[in-house]
């Protein structure tokens, strides 16, 4: 699967999101909390559960 360009976001939250969702546990960082707003990232796509979710997030 290609890798996607994306951005992390805040959304009123204390901590940066990514959108689609993304499980902390899919972040590749060494520190998985340290997306910073508007921080571009790379990610592949896949359908949850609950909808699409981001698999393999690179902090670029």
């Amino acid at each position: 699967m290609k890798p996607l360009p994306g951005s992390a976001d805040r959304h009123d939250s204390p901590e940066p999101h990514v959108r689609p969702d993304v499980h902390h546990d899919s972040i590749e960082a060494a520190d998985p909390k340290s997306l910073r707003e508007g921080q571009k990232v790379t990610m592949e796509v896949t359908q949850g559960a609950k909808g699409p979710q981001a698999e393999r997030v690179v902090p670029g």
